[in-house]
């Protein structure tokens, strides 16, 4: 392109202003009228030395490339794996949405590799959707409906941290649940979270399919313990995953279920099976029961 400068006019110039205006670039009063004057050029300026491409006063090649990269939003354009990389700020906030509801995009560096990738696969799967790894206009949609979810907090790795006993009794107290599974090792998994909630409180609202003894209102939520984590499915489902990133995606998959009464699946992972120890079964009931406290505390 041939570089945009002092003393220009027309389109293209109205367009970096339309573009600065939107980083919130000073452009006088006059603001967008298609002249590149001595405001525009000051702005041109301080973009540039904002960006680190140097202190020149004119829109060349890569100037232009970071200008539009820095005004792209989320949903303006379809996001996949391509070399080149896509970037640009729709993907950095993409890649800090999707890190703090508990999916590791790597990097927030705006620049869609690998790991975004695998981390918009992921959300994808917990919300009910195909996993293709495309970032379209569903994906988008669904960040956008959990926007108070993820909005205003920092995107930091997941620590740990577990469910307080008070908090966990407050949860299983006033939430209805009920966990279930569809053979004997899953079955086990749900009945020892049931076990573990009615420790917890006598007053625990939380149970399991082979104990219930009514059929769940529309209002209980049904939790699916399966070990089939790739199967298709039209429900949200959940990757089990260490740590406090659970909790934000079972709260992810809470939001977006449709279905009366709402239900979501848990997918444990690969190996777990009636051969397993007690341990492992009653560490992952644990984990499903904090995670679960986390999410709708």
């Amino acid at each position: 392109m041939n570089p945009i400068a002092l003393h220009d006019s027309g389109d293209a110039v109205q367009d970096v202003q339309h573009r600065l205006f939107a980083l919130g670039y000073d452009l006088g009063p006059k603001g967008i009228d298609g002249q590149f004057g001595p405001i525009t050029r000051d702005a041109v300026h301080a973009f540039r030395l904002d960006e680190c491409l140097g202190g020149d006063d004119v829109i060349d090649d890569a100037a232009w490339e970071v200008l539009v990269d820095a005004t792209y939003v989320s949903g303006d354009r379809t996001l996949y794996l391509r070399l080149p990389n896509f970037h640009g700020r729709d993907v950095r906030e993409m890649q800090r949405a999707l890190t703090v509801l508990g999916f590791a995009a790597g990097p927030i560096d705006g620049v869609f590799g690998a790991l975004t990738e695998t981390a918009v696969r992921e959300f994808q799967r917990n919300i009910g959707v195909p996993p293709d790894g495309i970032a379209g206009p569903w994906t988008f949609d669904a960040i956008t409906r959990l926007r108070h979810s993820w909005e205003g907090k920092e995107a930091t790795p997941h620590s740990g941290a577990v469910a307080s006993f008070a908090r966990a009794a407050r949860v299983v107290e006033h939430e209805r649940v009920c966990f279930y599974g569809i053979d004997a090792t899953t079955r086990d998994i749900a009945m020892r979270v049931a076990n573990l909630a009615s420790a917890t409180t006598l007053s625990s609202l939380v149970t399991s399919a082979d104990v219930c003894t009514a059929i769940p209102d529309d209002e209980t939520l049904l939790v699916e313990i399966t070990t089939a984590g790739d199967s298709p499915r039209r429900v949200p489902f959940i990757t089990f995953v260490e740590g406090a990133a659970l909790a934000p995606r079972i709260l992810t998959a809470v939001r977006t279920t449709d279905t009366k009464p709402p239900r979501i699946a848990i997918g444990i992972p690969d190996g777990v099976d009636e051969e397993s120890t007690r341990r492992v079964r009653q560490h992952l009931a644990v984990a499903l029961l904090d995670a679960l406290c986390g999410a709708l505390d």
